[in-house]
C-alpha cells in the first residue's frame, strides 16, 4: 500500500501548522498585555511596590 500523503505535502502541512501556531500564540501574548492607561498604571505601581519590598541593603566587604 502506498503512502496516503507524500512527504513533501506532509512537510508543507506541518510547516503551515507550526507557523500558524506560532502566529496564534504571539497574538495571544499581545492580547494579554495591558493596553489601557489604567492597566499600565496598575502594573507600574505593582512592580514599584514589589521592588520596594524586596530591596535590601547589603554591607559590602572590602579587602582594604
Amino acid at each position: 500500500m502506498s503512502a496516503l500523503i507524500d512527504p513533501a505535502t506532509l512537510d508543507l502541512v506541518w510547516t503551515l501548522a507550526a507557523a500558524g501556531g506560532l502566529v496564534g500564540l504571539a497574538a495571544l501574548c499581545l492580547f494579554a498585555l495591558p493596553w489601557t492607561d489604567q492597566e499600565i498604571a496598575q502594573m507600574d505601581s505593582a512592580f514599584r511596590t514589589m521592588g520596594e519590598i524586596t530591596t535590601e541593603t547589603v554591607p559590602l566587604r572590602t579587602t582594604g
